[in-house]
């Protein structure tokens, strides 16, 4: 039984990024970003264009959680529940992100392959510790205020990509800040793992 809702948590971590990216988020931005008012907008406001990007993705994974966790979830109170959703979570985004890579480049090197390992495994660190965050929130009975919080820092973590070349970020300076993030989240986690009921 234990085996069994594990297995359903983590099918709804994969649907969580599968909802709220794939058949949502994505593309009602693909129809915006298709429009002449969008061109308009994003010539004259780029650096709002990028907040808004990036928060947007902050609403709807972090809604998606939100929401995935007080309606379809008939939580057991443990730790793990959340770390399984967000390898769901994480491992649905590997698996949409390399299929489109593979599919659309011609040119794949070793190199490559690596950099975008690490890269989805920085990721997948910080979906798990986003729905722990999210998870944390019901323990609590505060779980809007921790889902702004949610919001919030996937919102920063997203919004480095942008504000990376402003900052004179190469690719190694975006994703060492990422590690930076993603550890100081499991630091969080590790310390409130012992109080987690």
């Amino acid at each position: 039984m234990y085996k069994n809702h594990n297995l359903k948590i983590f099918i709804l971590g994969m649907f969580c990024f599968l909802i709220t990216q794939m058949l949502t988020r994505l593309p009602i931005l693909k129809y915006i970003y298709s429009t002449f008012e969008y061109s308009i907008f994003e010539s004259e406001n780029k650096i709002l264009t990028y907040i808004l990007i990036a928060l947007s993705a902050g609403i709807f994974e972090e809604g998606g959680r939100y929401i995935l966790r007080r309606y379809f979830v008939k939580s057991n109170y443990t730790l793990s529940e959340p770390v399984i959703f967000g390898l769901g979570h994480g491992v649905m985004e590997v698996i949409m992100v390399v299929g489109i890579i593979l599919y659309s480049s011609t040119d794949i090197t070793v190199d490559i392959v690596w950099i975008n390992i690490f890269e989805r495994i920085l990721a997948i660190i910080f979906h798990v510790c986003m729905t722990v965050i999210i998870w944390r929130g019901f323990i609590l009975n505060r779980e809007i205020k921790f889902l702004l919080v949610a919001i919030f820092m996937h919102f920063i973590f997203d919004y480095l990509i942008f504000i990376a070349p402003l900052l004179n970020l190469n690719f190694i300076g975006l994703y060492v800040t990422w590690m930076v993030i993603d550890l100081g989240l499991l630091a969080y986690i590790f310390k409130i793992k012992k109080i987690w009921r």
